[in-house]
């Protein structure tokens, strides 16, 4: 589990959350990682949980 404390502020690329996922490197993965995303977004209490950082990646905040 992703430790917000441990990490403050980090911002983690498409292609770093999918290796860390799915165990492997792969380009052009950032639609599957999108709707991902959007999934676990749509069932948090609060979507806003996970910002994205345009052009970086996204971001925890809790």
């Amino acid at each position: 589990m992703w430790d917000e404390k441990k990490y403050p502020g980090w911002v983690l690329s498409p292609e770093q959350i999918y290796d860390a996922v799915w165990k492997e490197s792969v380009t052009g993965c950032e639609h599957v990682v999108y709707n991902v995303i959007c999934q676990i977004r749509g069932k948090l209490q609060n979507p806003d949980m996970i910002q994205t950082v345009i052009g970086r990646g996204y971001k925890f905040v809790g």
